[in-house]
């Protein structure tokens, strides 16, 4: 090519040049150069500018890039599950923040408490259910402060779906994690149980009635 520099008189230019050398020991060692030649009396002059360190920022770039694309397509999917198992759960779910704020819930969980989805969120668990707040919030502080879970614990109580009545649930609490393993939030699955509590204690009473008899 440089001869064809002296020969046209036509300047070279070549913005990228790789050039890859392999030693004894296997080793590779990749330049890439932008090179520039004109012809010069007889002869040329040419320079050669180590553009490596642009090269390869470039290709980090690059690669960051689709790392963070195939990331937010992992998100998406993820969140798009996360969604689907909201919608389909036979359970109330909810996820409260540090601040016990309510950040999500299914329509299972919203139909148990009484209030529409949306006034959840971004109200705290005594907002929404200041009856219940007693009980149900110093098991969420416990989770969030000693980061272990709390499962199939029974709740009684009441909320907004029908004041004034006790009702029952079993309810398992566990911490939410950041990546750095800091405890962020608490994620609920919630099952009522107020018609089985009632029935148990119904027969309860009925074989209480009948050994009463027996007795007499």
């Amino acid at each position: 090519e440089y001869a064809q520099v002296v020969e046209t008189r036509v300047p070279l230019v070549r913005e990228l040049c790789v050039y890859r050398d392999v030693y004894g020991d296997g080793q590779t060692l990749e330049r890439a150069f932008d090179i520039r030649a004109v012809p010069l009396d007889d002869g040329f002059v040419a320079a050669w500018r180590d553009v490596t360190p642009r090269v390869q920022a470039a290709h980090d770039a690059e690669r960051a890039r689709r790392g963070l694309e195939e990331a937010q397509a992992l998100a998406g999917r993820a969140l798009d599950e996360l969604e689907a198992l909201y919608a389909t759960a036979p359970v109330g779910l909810c996820l409260v923040d540090a601040e016990l704020r309510f950040v999500r819930l299914n329509e299972r969980q919203a139909a148990m408490n009484g209030v529409p989805r949306e006034a959840h969120l971004g109200r705290t668990v005594a907002e929404v259910l200041p009856d219940l707040a007693p009980t149900l919030a110093p098991i969420l502080r416990q989770v969030l402060d000693g980061g272990d879970s709390v499962l199939d614990v029974e709740l009684r109580g009441a909320t907004p779906a029908a004041p004034g009545v006790e009702r029952v649930w079993l309810g398992s609490y566990r911490p939410l994690r950041d990546a750095d393993g800091v405890v962020r939030g608490v994620t609920a699955a919630v099952l009522e149980v107020t018609d089985r509590v009632r029935a148990e204690a119904a027969l309860r009473a009925s074989e209480a009635r009948l050994r009463a008899l027996i007795a007499n």
